[in-house]
């Protein structure tokens, strides 16, 4: 199963780089981190659905057989970025870190006669999540959010 993701810049000014992805502790499982790193001008929005088959996505979890049924993964996926005056690949100059931002997740195993299921399509995502990236002004950026 998996997570796929929509990144949105809501400035009008400024680059967004996201500079890392942590997700807190997975039990009975691996996960594995997908996610891309896309760079974001201002007003930008990437969306990726979550794809096992082409490793696409924000992060990938592959139950353990052992895994019991019922049990449940839950926690926050955390990223840290950076706000840019201009394309950080092209002469931009870094203006601030912007603040990590936290949103919930959560994964459960389920099956019938204690088999663990594969994920089938999209319709398995369980959460998608928005990360919408604002900044105020230069002295005070910030990151916003919101689940979808």
């Amino acid at each position: 199963m998996g997570w796929g993701y929509s990144l949105a810049n809501n400035s009008d000014t400024d680059w967004f780089l996201p500079t890392n992805l942590n997700p807190d502790v997975f039990s009975n499982g691996a996960p594995s981190l997908l996610f891309d790193f896309p760079i974001l001008a201002p007003g930008d929005v990437v969306t990726e659905a979550f794809d096992p088959v082409n490793l696409v996505g924000l992060y990938e979890l592959v139950w353990d057989a052992s895994a019991p049924l019922g049990f449940v993964n839950s926690g926050n996926f955390v990223l840290s970025g950076q706000w840019w005056d201009g394309d950080p690949l092209n002469g931009g100059s870094l203006i601030a870190d912007a603040p990590d931002t936290a949103l919930p997740y959560t994964a459960t195993v389920s099956g019938q006669g204690g088999t663990v299921p594969e994920p089938v399509g999209l319709g398995f995502l369980s959460l998608g999540i928005v990360l919408a990236a604002t900044r105020r002004s230069k002295k005070c950026p910030r990151l916003g959010k919101s689940v979808a």
